[in-house]
């Protein structure tokens, strides 16, 4: 039987433990006419590259200019997304974690947690599954069990602040987010996990190898931020490729699915784009 493709639908009430910090000077120091976020990993930055192509930096800055917000908006952590968008980071949103986090200038102004008790549950059901690892971001890193060092360089090659546990219960931080990292293919365990654990957690297929179990998503995360900036969703575009990217395409007024997702989130109906910089001038004569 063919196993059914993630919708990534809402699947609990939503547990946030830190509550919004107060507006900031950019928020309110002028009217913005619109947001623009988009996905990272195989919407703006290709599969398999390490950098982001230069041409979107001009037109964020543009956008800037013209009353336009741009977010990241990706499953990376913080440290990771400022790495890649280094020549814009003041001027952006992050939308890390797949939603756990929203962040400007380095203030975080929303997390979405949940306790070490659940992570150490989460973390022992998807160690049970032969070949998987698990991996922990909290409000400042990513932590590995002890002596799981398979991914480590990668990891910090692309950024990621990276620690080492033997006791997830004694995690000081707040926990965001609890990632699987399946080699065999992430989409192959969404079922399984979908099964035990969507009831209690946002369950996404992040990638070719990642699952990921938030409390958040991108496209709650994404509405809280156009709700700060004063914005309805009309006034809002999101690009995306993944099933981790569905949310926030649905509550964009303005979604574009990148030519290249698959097959299935083809046939969902969302406008298509070939990549963003492309189509970024129309989203921005769209939004003012």
């Amino acid at each position: 039987m063919a196993k059914a493709a993630p919708n990534n639908q809402p699947n609990t009430t939503q547990n946030t433990s830190a509550q919004p910090a107060p507006a900031d000077h950019h928020m309110t120091a002028r009217s913005w006419k619109g947001l623009i976020a988009s996905d990272v990993d195989g919407t703006l930055l290709p599969r398999g590259e390490t950098e982001i192509k230069p041409d979107i930096f001009p037109l964020i800055e543009e956008a800037y200019e013209r009353g336009i917000c741009f977010a990241a908006a990706s499953g990376r952590d913080y440290h990771s997304l400022i790495k890649l968008f280094a020549p814009v980071k003041d001027q952006i949103y992050f939308i890390s974690t797949n939603g756990g986090q929203l962040i400007y200038r380095g203030e975080i102004l929303q997390e979405h947690t949940f306790s070490v008790v659940e992570a150490e549950a989460l973390a022992k059901s998807i160690e049970e599954r032969p070949g998987l690892i698990v991996m922990i971001s909290t409000t400042s890193r990513s932590i590995l069990r002890e002596g799981e060092d398979v991914l480590t360089p990668s990891l910090q090659e692309h950024g990621y602040q990276i620690e080492h546990t033997s006791d997830i219960l004694q995690i000081p931080e707040k926990i965001i987010k609890v990632s699987a990292c399946c080699p065999e293919g992430s989409l192959a365990e969404y079922e399984y996990f979908n099964d035990r654990w969507g009831h209690d957690f946002h369950i996404t297929v992040s990638g070719e190898i990642w699952l990921d179990f938030n409390v958040s998503d991108k496209g709650t995360t994404l509405s809280e931020l156009a709700t700060r900036l004063g914005l309805d969703r009309t006034k809002v575009a999101a690009f995306g490729d993944q099933y981790n990217d569905l949310t926030m395409l649905q509550y964009a007024g303005h979604p574009r699915l990148m030519a290249h997702a698959q097959e299935d989130l083809l046939r969902r109906g969302f406008p298509t784009s070939p990549d963003v910089p492309s189509e970024m001038p129309h989203i921005m004569n769209l939004l003012t």
